[in-house]
């Protein structure tokens, strides 16, 4: 959630979160060490064990989300002619983000409601809305940036179709974690990847 002069419009694919996690693991000397990532975090995984097999020992997948074959060619063209903004599901649902509330109930209140937060406890709920304000002197603002998240969803689906192209790269141990159902399920396809390579398991 910092500042940076890094213009996310200007972003093509994941490669710079990509690019961000390699260089984590060689500054602080992660080899053969075992990956746990959670949903963008586990498609991260995937490309990094993809382009550098034998990175890790094991990768834990949290509910990855990718996309099939299909639909990331569909996204990729829309985002070449300039319409992904327009058909994304999750673009448009980001837009319509309420920011600013007027104070932390208001927020509680809304985001108790939703889905995706249902199975959260109370405390953990909190927790998380508390890791996602920034306190004003007349209001409680959202600090995840709207911009940053519509380019992370403009781009995601771009390195899908190479995922399923080359998963047979992947050798080692591998785990996915996913749930039966989620209002998210229409990106996850997570569970599928067992079908392309034998070293992958649901659990």
């Amino acid at each position: 959630f910092w500042e940076t002069n890094i213009n996310p419009d200007l972003i093509n694919g994941w490669e710079i979160f990509k690019n961000d996690a390699i260089q984590f693991l060689k500054e602080n000397n992660l080899n053969n060490s075992i990956a746990i990532g959670h949903s963008m975090g586990a498609v991260i995984i995937l490309l990094i064990e993809i382009e550098n097999p034998g990175t890790f020992k094991n990768i834990f997948l949290l509910d990855p989300v990718i996309t099939s074959r299909l639909k990331s060619i569909l996204y990729k063209k829309l985002l070449n002619i300039g319409l992904i903004d327009k058909f994304h599901p999750m673009i448009k649902r980001t837009n319509s983000k309420k920011m600013q509330y007027s104070d932390k109930k208001e927020i509680y209140t809304n985001y108790r409601r939703k889905n995706i937060f249902s199975k959260l406890s109370d405390e953990n709920l909190n927790t998380y809305i508390d890791s996602i304000i920034q306190h004003e002197p007349d209001c409680i603002r959202i600090k995840l940036s709207k911009q940053w998240e519509n380019a992370i969803y403009r781009n995601g689906s771009i390195n899908d179709y190479s995922i399923w192209e080359n998963i047979n790269n992947i050798n080692i141990p591998s785990y996915v974690i996913a749930p039966k159902d989620g209002e998210f399920g229409h990106f996850n396809y997570g569970k599928q990847l067992k079908k392309k390579n034998k070293n992958f398991l649901n659990l």
